[in-house]
């Protein structure tokens, strides 16, 4: 039947009509509810209001909710929860995933034990109200960080085990290059090269002073010291 002719044409009728059912019908019953009036509302149903008050009802809903008051309080709450728990999380993830350490495996089972373990609510709302911070947005704040730590946290930690610990070295070596010659290297390569011609595994040289031998010297000995400790 899916390679019938006949098929292959009422397929996109069928699959709009099956869209049009499923988020036009509710869609509409939002619509029509918000245009009725309280008396109308109160029985929700597809029929169309008698009188349509749609605009005079989002404008009431618009003064009397204090909509623009409560969006700019998410927004004072979203924000710095975001940005906190985005910089903590990564922060932590870095180490517990460059230590390999019975304290950091014990740590990143902690930190992510979050994500299985309910949030204790009522324990929480009793621990700001003791420390005054109930109905607050330092307590908001502190309340959504702690909940998505965990998440942050197993996410972060993942990505940076997938990132080769010979592309941290050879970030750390090209940074501290600078007075002359700078090696940039695009994968596994030998130290710097003694010379400008001398270009080895893919490694491309410039110089930015004529006297750079002295620079270049000091990016051989920083590359070589930074792979040993990265082979480590």
């Amino acid at each position: 039947m899916s390679d019938s002719p006949l098929w292959r044409r009422l397929q996109p009728v069928v699959a709009t009509l099956l869209v049009l059912t499923v988020i036009g019908i509710p869609l509409w019953l939002v619509v029509a509810t918000a245009a009725k009036s309280r008396g109308e509302a109160l029985t929700p149903n597809l029929s169309p209001p008698s009188h349509w008050h749609l605009l005079e009802n989002l404008g009431a809903v618009w003064t009397d909710a204090k909509v623009p008051t409560a969006f700019f309080g998410s927004l004072l709450v979203v924000v710095p929860t975001v940005f906190g728990v985005l910089a903590f999380g990564s922060m932590a993830a870095w180490v517990l995933a460059r230590r390999a350490t019975r304290l950091t495996a014990f740590l990143y089972a902690f930190g992510i034990s979050g994500i299985v373990l309910p949030p204790a609510v009522v324990t929480i709302v009793l621990l700001l109200r003791q420390l005054g911070l109930a109905g607050t947005a330092v307590g908001m704040i502190g309340v959504y960080m702690g909940i998505y730590m965990s998440t942050v946290i197993f996410f972060v930690t993942g990505f940076v085990r997938t990132i080769p610990t010979w592309r941290r070295s050879t970030a750390r070596a090209r940074s501290r290059c600078s007075g002359g010659w700078c090696c940039r290297c695009s994968g596994r390569s030998s130290p710097p090269p003694r010379s400008s011609s001398a270009c080895t595994c893919g490694t491309t040289c410039s110089t930015r002073s004529s006297s750079s031998e002295a620079a270049l010297t000091r990016c051989r000995s920083t590359f070589s010291a930074s792979r040993v400790r990265g082979s480590t």
